[in-house]
């Protein structure tokens, strides 16, 4: 569906910013090793001046938000509620710091719009179309997670997945996106900054 409009809290400079913005998405039970990888690839975003995209649920987003904020760089939340909808006690923390550090939070719904689940695939397509690359770290084969690969096909960027162990259920998705040719395997840091024409 089009989108009729964007509210904001923030630095909506970041939206139409040279700077390479990348998308961070993933599942929301986000394994050790999920974690991992967003902490040790980091950094070398941030040193790249990469402008983090994801869309602050807890599991990935916000471990992809967080690591971001704490490397000292920006990063654009993408809500799947209403822009003035009180977040949890737990998403207070977070909400703030995005708002502190010069971030910015978006949502197409106005005012206190409650969270449903047909909004979160919805405000995917904005993550997508902020970005010039989508970074899939962890997801099933039914999940969000593949919502966005689709959408990132059918908006002709490019899609990037970390592979993750055959056993592990939120790998099952990445790494068929892989084996099926639909994302590029990307196994380090500079593979990303590689395929963004950085580092």
């Amino acid at each position: 569906p089009a989108i009729k409009n964007i509210y904001y809290k923030g630095n909506l400079d970041l939206v139409t910013s040279k700077k390479p913005k990348l998308a961070i998405v993933g599942t929301r039970r986000i394994t050790e090793y999920g974690g991992r990888v967003i902490e040790k690839w980091m950094s070398k975003f941030i040193d790249e001046g990469i402008v983090i995209v994801s869309g602050f649920m807890y599991g990935v987003d916000q471990k992809a938000h967080g690591e971001c904020l704490k490397n000292g760089g920006k990063t654009i939340a993408v809500l799947g509620w209403g822009i003035d909808w009180k977040v949890s006690e737990s998403d207070v923390e977070m909400y703030d710091k995005i708002l502190e550090k010069d971030g910015l939070i978006l949502s197409e719904y106005e005012g206190e719009s409650i969270p449903e689940l047909w909004k979160f695939p919805q405000r995917n397509r904005i993550v997508v179309g902020l970005v010039d690359v989508v970074l899939v770290i962890e997801g099933a084969e039914k999940s969000g997670s593949m919502i966005t690969a689709k959408l990132t096909k059918n908006f002709d960027k490019l899609l990037m997945a970390v592979p993750g162990p055959i056993t592990s259920r939120v790998a099952e998705g990445t790494n068929n996106l892989i084996k099926n040719g639909e994302a590029k395997m990307v196994t380090s840091a500079e593979d990303v900054l590689r395929e963004m024409g950085l580092g």
